[in-house]
């Protein structure tokens, strides 16, 4: 497994596997939305849930705080995860962040991890 600099800004992982069908080796990327929607600035902070980090959008080149967290695998843990997903998606108060949108990937395992440590590195 390796990851690298792919046009300059954003980073694509890649998982080798040997295909048992045709006995060759093929090549899966892992294009986080993350990575291809937008580019980090810094880390605003990090915990025993995850890491933030304040991102611009490469669309609408506005920048918003990306709470990254790695999903429990138990059930309960993940429910309540997703619903304080909803919750935060209704709040409107003027002392907490606005809410605009929330999205799941399955990278490999250690991957987000990695990456957040490599790019705290970088800065």
């Amino acid at each position: 497994m390796w990851s690298g600099e792919l046009s300059g800004q954003s980073y694509s992982y890649w998982v080798k596997s040997l295909c048992p069908f045709a006995n060759r080796v093929i090549l899966f990327c892992l294009c986080p939305r993350y990575l291809t929607d937008f580019e980090p600035v810094q880390c605003l902070g990090r915990g025993g849930f995850g890491v933030v980090f304040e991102a611009r959008n490469q669309v609408d080149d506005c920048n918003y705080a990306i709470k990254r967290i790695r999903l429990p695998n138990r059930e309960l843990a993940r429910e309540k995860v997703m619903r304080e997903v909803k919750a935060l998606a209704k709040l409107e108060h003027p002392g907490i962040i606005r809410y605009f949108n929330a999205w799941q990937e399955s990278p490999p395992e250690g991957w987000q991890e990695g990456q957040d440590q490599r790019w705290l590195e970088e800065r």
